[in-house]
């Protein structure tokens, strides 16, 4: 708290009032289909908000911050909290706080900004409408307009002027480009892709909730130990550049025989796609089981030009143990993998076997892929926790190994329970 500004007893009940529901960890929307995963919390006195990007580290990643914004705490009267917000963007906003403002968006209202999403995903700009993300709450950082004046919303990446001669420049650092091997590399291609975004361009900031995991109520021994939460996997394919370590949330959902059953005539939950599809046909052969069904599911909050943020990248049926061996019956399971991230083989202990997401360039025609959840042996043998990957039926020796975002160990604001249900 030696830190914290000089704040009365009110003063203090005020600011953490306004800030201590709004923490989490939140998408940077307009760019999209990327997406960029944002940790917004109090600390050290203010309202932080930094990008978390990963880089591949042997058989880890280094998770580096990047400064989005600081919002300063005043209390210039009894009770009253001035918030001063301060974009960390470019040296060229700086002092603008009191131009800015923060405030709740309706998601309906979240626009990617990319050229990309321009080009590849023409009738996706409004991602939110076309049920690519469901998002329940967002903010906005804005800047705010003299009295009388308007300013539009509707610019994006592509109208840059033409005359400037730094728009090449610029533009690249939103493509997928290489991926960067050291921190330094990728915070600054970060702070100039927010510079490029909300610098010049001066478009609003969006963020969009990560809304939080829906957790296993009822633990199995059969079942998965990976935890609920935000994971990180090197997809290792060089079209995908910068954007190859994709974040996902990975979480567990239970569905009665009856709800499965709607699942499989209208998928809306699970199995859901932007345009009208049809879950996997293997689920048929779950039909005979009379218990509820837990199924495993990855989320991507970060994606790629083939499959976007918010996509469901993968589902794997967990149980129960008759339910599993329905849908692995007379498929062969890898008993070694090769993690895509290392190139060294690895041992597999468990697996259950599910669907994976394949499409083309913006996410046109999604299809569900066999495949299989895998649970990995650590560096000593034994099996590590929450060491996990995901392989796919037509090619079982590559496979994307899973990590724990090690941001969440301090900051674990996925678990909103204890707010009020408009806020969850």
């Amino acid at each position: 708290m030696a830190n914290w500004p000089t704040l009365s007893p009110c003063g203090l009940y005020k600011a953490l009032e306004a800030w201590v529901p709004i923490e989490g960890f939140y998408v940077l929307a307009p760019a999209f289909p990327w997406g960029l995963l944002v940790l917004l919390r109090l600390a050290d006195g203010q309202v932080q908000a930094d990008v978390l990007r990963f880089v591949p580290n042997g058989a880890q990643f280094s998770e580096v911050t990047v400064p989005l914004l600081r919002i300063g705490l005043t209390e210039r009267s009894s009770g009253v909290v001035e918030s001063t917000i301060n974009p960390c963007w470019d040296a060229a906003t700086e002092g603008v706080g009191t131009n800015m403002d923060v405030s709740a968006l309706d998601p309906m209202l979240l626009q990617a900004r990319t050229p990309h999403a321009k080009s590849l995903f023409s009738e996706t700009l409004d991602f939110v409408r076309q049920q690519i993300f469901v998002i329940n709450h967002a903010l906005r950082l804005n800047y705010s307009c003299p009295k009388g004046e308007e300013r539009s919303n509707e610019n994006d990446l592509g109208d840059v002027n033409s005359d400037d001669e730094d728009d090449d420049d610029d533009e690249d650092v939103m493509l997928p480009g290489t991926l960067d091997d050291s921190e330094e590399a990728v915070v600054l291609r970060t702070q100039q892709m927010l510079t490029q975004m909300f610098g010049r361009q001066r478009l609003p900031c969006d963020l969009a909730l990560v809304r939080g995991p829906e957790d296993l109520i009822k633990p199995d021994p059969s079942f998965p130990c990976i935890r609920s939460g935000l994971y990180v996997g090197d997809y290792s394919h060089d079209i995908y550049g910068q954007f190859r370590t994709e974040v996902l949330l990975i979480d567990y959902v239970s569905m009665s025989p009856d709800e499965l059953r709607e699942e499989q005539e209208s998928p809306t939950h699970i199995f859901h796609r932007p345009l009208p599809s049809r879950p996997p046909s293997e689920l048929q052969a779950l039909g005979s089981i009379k218990d509820d069904l837990t199924f495993v599911r990855g989320v991507k909050q970060c994606g790629d030009l083939h499959v976007p943020m918010g996509a469901t990248t993968f589902v794997a049926i967990c149980g129960p143990p008759d339910a599993c061996s329905a849908l692995a019956n007379g498929v062969d399971v890898p008993s070694c993998v090769i993690n895509q991230q290392t190139r060294h083989m690895e041992s597999v202990v468990r697996a259950w076997h599910g669907w994976g997401t394949l499409a083309y360039e913006g996410f046109d025609s999604p299809s569900w892929a066999g495949g299989w959840l895998l649970q990995l042996t650590d560096s000593s043998g034994s099996p590590g926790d929450h060491r996990f990957g995901f392989v796919w039926d037509r090619q079982t020796q590559d496979a994307v190994v899973l990590h724990w975002i090690r941001a969440q160990d301090t900051s674990p604001f996925l678990q909103r329970a204890w707010l009020p249900s408009d806020l969850q």
